[in-house]
């Protein structure tokens, strides 16, 4: 719920109801609110007068209220004001956790506007609050308060425009009027007075009526007069010269009429000999969607005279302060510019500059919409369009005349805010602002600088007082962008302002003229902090740095050091948003200045902090260190020891970024620095995020792979802790394998180096004990990380050494039973709780689940001497509590499976389980009970788990295709048990049970007596699975059609993958299934019936008629099938359904089986509801066309053609005529 009361000292009761004093000024803001809601879906409905609530309540159908209070008082809106009407309101006990209230007023205090802001955010503003009498209830609820200041005779003024855009037809003013004052008047005015309901659906009813009463009392285009008669006419009134006689109300009704306004648009836009003017009538239609779009297409056709470049540019000067675009998309400022831009670069173009430049001021200065609760939708908020606008004005301000160009400042100064925007994106003025700016500050430097100066200043104090009377800009920014980290490494970036205008220009004069330049700008821009001011602001001294690091490096001493005195001040200063030091040392890095220049402007600040105030200055310290400029290594060093150093510390992006520039330099200092780093305070304790310690781990790999001596040395430093923190965690166990890389992006000889020295040795010192371990690796994530190692043997074929690490992991703990994890308390990361809430797991994680991603890659060729041991630890985690490490652990027990009966390369005699055929065959059946098992149990499970782990399972059972009859009834059972969205999932294997599986196995030779001997095709009933098959598809139908496609596609693919003997019999059951398939219409399995019939069709087999009897039956149930969601009133969901196959299948049904047949398939097609968008094709309206010289049937599909798009169409009436 959200509440809106507006402001009124003496709260409104029941009996308000029945006060009309001041209603009218309700009734607008009621009428203002409810019309901006309309576009709102979920708003349904305005309740007058509710009980317990003042004035209106606006209802929403997710339970949301808008209860708002219009009483309009000419005080502002204050601390006492707000703090009484949440007294009155909160003693109403009628907040809840979604309420908002949202005050509205005509003028408010702002320092309170700002201060609700951000209560929730400073601790000393709810202090403020308290002290003026605010109790902690009223605190909870500032929080939810929000303002909507609007001045008293805006919603007056606003509703007429609304309206006319809602309507979406044209009606002349006084109509709206009367049509918007009906509705104030009688149902909010005197619905006031009843506590009367209107809702949205009401007001679009109405709206409808009207529009149908409006074609009623047109003398033409009305419900009587045949649409032919009409179209006739209309096609004279546009091959004619603008003179419209077709009676009253004919215009608005014409704007009721799609088909009408685009018959007349399509045939104007034509023509290029009009007389803009004389269709003046026409052009009012600007609001109206789908004219509005082609008004513009017309213009530009006809620019030919001054008269029509001066009737377009007053016609636009007409319609620029209107709202537009609040309830649809609307393009007119763009589609503006671009007329606008052809009439001044075309010929005598700067004779209209005049009247481009208005037009362009009422484009930028009219902010009507500013004043609206609801705000644009617009990602940009209108940003490109202002964008579009300020180049068309650039291009006059660079031919324009003094005057003109004085009018564009001036213009710019007002309606933009150059101060706002920094950084990488613009938001408030756009590129060409600065541009022209710039242009007019370099046409007269010296003179205008001046006047640039106090123009930023001004609107920095203009843009402040918006947080408060208190904030003030007294030459210093109080905020803006910092220092950001990108691909690029650090960045700073400054104002637009100072960047786009003031460095440009002042560089400009400064290079014309050094001696003059330097006097100028330490006169006027460069100022010490103590004497920053508003006349002397501190965003001079950055315009300004580079030119004066530029004579830092001149060989001139007197020069250089006056330079250097000047940056010594501003790297000092410490004051400025940005920093002068960011700025200045970001400038230094990669510099072509000398080392020992940088070192004495980095030394400002190592000296006098000890630590480096800025990434750039701990880079440029880097870089000079790695050239071996002995103070830069011992500065590094004494920062690597400084606990300061770490006080505002990120890994990844300083001290890592410092030792991984210095490893091909000095590997040796980069592993001393590295070992203070991992042993610091900082990270024994723990005060880190961790996410920066998978980069130091990172780091320590790398280092590993350089020098495998130095950095099992810091790893031996790091075994020697007796506690090891999480980043010392993290750090040790993700830097024994390239974390960052795949499978092979490890050394098979470095990674077995560190499992003989490292790992091994660290699993026996605690006795292959999970528990020990877990204490040592408190942290899960790293003991995961031993298990990855474990996936990179088996990636190198060492599965033995794998294992023995999946041996003692299989055993941890994680991942953990809900409310079990220390880790994770609230369980927002657990993912059997995910599992059971239906939700599909996603990625690998888990200690025991990578340990099933490790089984899954031993059960290969190389790990058969492991395969027993293999099955073993799969099945125990197969049988594990968490469905989480099932999850995974069907991974391995699928791989498994799918090798449990195949053969060695070597001797194809031989199967892979082991040499010995019945312990291999035995071993098997093992592995299909495990399977078995856990089918079961996925039946038992809740159905939100089945959902969530079914496509599991049948990864397992998938490849266990070699059952005999019992088996197989056993698995197509059990799938046919699960709901309706899972079962779809299971639909390959029903169709290979049912139709492939009997003659699967004629040529098994590995049976034994009790063992896979029972697989022959004697042996198996395919119509037991038939039967469960279609009982399945028919009962999916009942719940979801649409849940068949899977068993479309497994049929369509069986056909499309057939060879030889194959084809025949896989066609036959894709058409089997596809006919019982059709029997229901759903969209995806009918476009890929669409889709298998166009290519039959285009390539014709010996089963082509069944095709066409299988496109006939589609047809007829996809027409009944839009008849009946036209009766529900669906059909805008569904309108596009038919737009991708039909007309193609069509023309090859005419190529391949002739006319009659073609006509069938026509006369269902072209009876589908005229709603929907057949996108038939210009070659298939071209083959009704010629059928219809001589048939009657052909010719009803060119008629209703014709009536249902006569725009498009109308040229076949007189080819119709013709051909008779």
């Amino acid at each position: 719920m959200v509440r809106v009361l507006q402001y009124n000292n003496n709260f409104m009761s029941k009996a308000g109801q029945y006060n009309y004093k001041g209603i009218n000024a309700q009734a607008w803001a009621a009428m203002s609110l409810f019309l901006q809601y309309v576009r709102d879906s979920k708003f349904t409905s305005i309740q007058l007068e509710g009980a317990n609530f003042e004035d209106f309540n606006l209802i929403f159908n997710d339970g949301k209220k808008i209860i708002c209070e219009s009483k309009d008082r000419k005080e502002k809106f204050s601390y006492p004001h707000l703090k009484a009407l949440l007294e009155n309101i909160s003693g109403k006990g009628a907040i809840t956790d979604k309420d908002e209230i949202l005050v509205i007023c005509s003028k408010a205090n702002a320092d309170l506007i700002s201060d609700v802001r951000n209560v929730k955010y400073f601790d000393e503003l709810q202090k403020k609050f308290t002290k003026k009498g605010y109790s902690a209830k009223l605190l909870s609820l500032l929080p939810k308060v929000q303002f909507w200041v609007v001045p008293a005779s805006f919603n007056k003024e606003v509703i007429y425009s609304l309206f006319a855009e809602l309507i979406n037809f044209w009606l002349p003013p006084e109509d709206i009027k009367r049509f918007v004052d009906s509705i104030l008047i009688q149902k909010i005015y005197k619905g006031s007075a009843s506590g009367a309901t209107y809702s949205r659906s009401d007001i679009l009813k109405e709206i409808e009526e009207f529009k149908k009463e409006i074609q009623k009392g047109s003398d033409y285009f009305n419900l009587r007069t045949k649409k032919d008669k009409q179209f006739k006419e209309l096609e004279k009134i546009v091959k004619g010269n603008g003179k419209i006689t077709l009676g009253s109300r004919s215009i608005s009704a014409f704007s009721t009429r799609w088909d009408l306004m685009s018959f007349a648009m399509d045939r104007l836009k034509t023509r290029s000999d009009l007389d803009l003017k004389k269709w003046g009538d026409l052009w009012q239609l600007n609001r109206v969607y789908y004219f509005t779009f082609g008004i513009f297409h017309v213009f530009e056709a006809n620019l030919q005279t001054d008269k029509n470049r001066k009737y377009i540019l007053g016609y636009i000067k007409k319609y620029t302060k209107t709202i537009r675009g609040f309830y649809r998309s609307d393009f007119f400022d763009v589609d503006v510019v671009k007329i606008v831009t052809k009439i001044i670069e075309g010929a005598d173009g700067t004779n209209y500059f005049n009247d481009a430049f208005a037009i362009i001021k009422d484009l930028i200065t009219f902010n009507e919409k500013e004043f609206f609760y609801l705000k644009d939708s617009g990602y940009d908020r209108g940003e490109w369009e202002k964008g579009e606008i300020c180049k068309l004005l650039h291009k006059i301000y660079t031919r324009a005349d003094a005057t003109l160009k004085q009018k564009v400042f001036d213009l710019l100064v007002s309606g933009f805010n150059v101060t706002e925007d920094d950084g990488e994106f613009i938001h408030h003025a756009p590129t060409d602002v600065y541009g022209i700016l710039r242009e007019w500050l370099d046409d007269d430097f010296k003179g205008r600088f001046n006047k640039i100066v106090k123009l930023a200043s001004d609107q920095y104090q203009r843009y402040y007082k918006k947080f408060g009377s208190k904030v003030e800009f007294k030459g210093w920014e109080h905020m803006g962008g910092g220092t950001s980290f990108g691909p690029g490494g650090h960045h700073v970036g400054d104002r637009h302002f100072v960047g786009f205008i003031l460095v440009p220009a002042i560089r400009k004069y400064y290079d014309a003229d050094k001696i003059k330049g330097w006097k100028f700008i330490k006169q006027h821009c460069i100022t010490t902090t103590a004497k920053v001011s508003k006349t002397k602001p501190d965003f001079l001294n950055r315009s300004v740095y580079e030119i004066v690091l530029s004579r830092y490096t001149d060989p001139d001493k007197k020069i250089s050091n006056e330079a250097f005195t000047i940056l010594k001040e501003f790297i000092l200063s410490r004051r400025g948003i940005p920093h002068k030091t960011d700025l200045i040392y970001q400038a230094v890095v990669g510099s072509s200045m000398t080392d020992e220049k940088k070192w004495r402007l980095v030394e400002i600040t190592t000296k006098k902090y000890g630590i480096p105030v800025n990434p750039f200055a701990e880079q440029i310290v880097t870089d000079l260190a790695k050239k071996s400029y002995g103070p830069a290594k011992t500065t590094l060093k004494q920062w690597f020891a400084d606990p300061k150093y770490y006080k505002n510390f990120r890994f990844d992006l300083d001290s890592v970024s410092s030792i991984k520039a210095l490893l091909d330099s000095d590997l040796v200092f980069a592993v001393e620095l590295f070992k203070a780093l991992i042993t610091s305070d900082y990270i024994k304790n723990g005060k880190s995020d961790h996410f920066g310690a998978y980069t130091v781990a990172a780091l320590l790999n790398e280092i590993i792979r350089r020098d495998y001596a130095m950095g099992l040395s810091i790893l031996r430093l790091l075994e020697k802790e007796e506690k090891l923190s999480d980043d010392q965690q993290i750090i040790y166990s993700f830097s024994l394998f390239n974390h960052h890389g795949n499978d092979d992006s490890d050394d098979q000889e470095l990674l077995l180096k560190v499992y003989n020295e490292v790992v091994n040795p660290f699993l026996k010192k605690h006795g292959d004990d999970i528990a020990k371990i877990c204490q040592r690796l408190t942290d899960a994530n790293c003991r995961e990380a031993f298990v990855q190692f474990a996936a990179r043997l088996a990636a190198k074929k060492r599965m033995a050494d794998a294992l023995r690490i999946v041996r003692v992991f299989i055993n941890d703990p994680d991942p953990y039973l809900p409310g079990k994890d220390p880790h994770d308390p609230e369980d927002k990361y657990n993912e059997h709780k995910s599992i059971l809430e239906g939700k599909e797991p996603s990625s690998i994680r888990s200690v025991r689940g990578w340990c099933g991603w490790v089984l899954m890659k031993c059960s290969i060729l190389d790990g058969r001497d492991q395969v027993l041991e293999v099955i073993e630890l799969t099945k125990k985690l197969i049988n594990d509590q968490n469905y989480y490490t099932i999850h995974m652990a069907c991974f391995a027990l699928g791989q498994i499976a799918r090798n449990r009966l195949t053969v060695l390369p070597s001797n194809r005699n031989i199967l892979f389980f082991n040499d010995d055929q019945k312990t291999a065959l035995q071993m098997a059946k093992g592995v299909e009970a495990i399977a078995f098992d856990l089918l079961d149990r996925l039946v038992t499970w809740p159905a939100l788990v089945q959902k969530a782990m079914t496509k599991s399972v049948l990864h397992v059972f998938d490849p266990i295709r070699a059952l005999n009859e019992q088996d197989s009834l056993r698995i197509v059972n059990a799938l046919a048990k699960l709901p309706a969205d899972v079962t779809e999932e299971s639909a390959p294997l029903f169709i290979y049970y049912a139709e492939f599986r009997k003659n699967a196995y004629t040529s098994w030779r590995f049976g034994m007596p009790g063992l896979y001997d029972d697989l022959g095709p004697e042996k198996y009933d395919e119509k037991k699975f038939k039967a469960i098959l279609i009982e399945t598809i028919k009962e999916l139908q009942k719940r979801d059609p649409d849940s068949c496609f899977r068993f479309a596609s497994s049929v369509e693919h069986a056909m499309r993958e057939a060879s030889g003997d194959e084809i025949s019999k896989n066609t036959e059951i894709a058409l089997e299934y596809l006919e019982l398939l059709s029997n229901v219409y759903a969209h995806n399995v009918f476009n890929l019936t669409y889709q298998i019939l166009e290519k039959k069709f285009g390539s014709p087999d010996k089963y082509i008629d069944r095709w066409y009897s299988l496109l006939i039956k589609c047809l007829g149930v996809e027409k009944e099938f839009y008849e009946e969601q036209a009766k529900k009133g669906n059909m805008a969901n569904v309108y596009w359904y038919p737009a991708l196959y039909h007309s193609r299948i069509m023309e090859l049904v005419h190529e391949k089986l002739g006319q009659a047949k073609f006509m069938q398939v026509a006369k269902i097609f072209f009876s589908f509801p005229k709603e929907l968008d057949l996108r038939e094709t210009a070659n298939l309206v071209s083959i009704i066309q010629q059928i219809a010289k001589k048939d009657k049937d052909a010719k009803v599909i060119i008629k209703m053609l014709i009536d249902k798009n006569p725009s498009k169409y109308w040229s076949l009436k007189d080819k119709a005529k013709k051909s008779t």
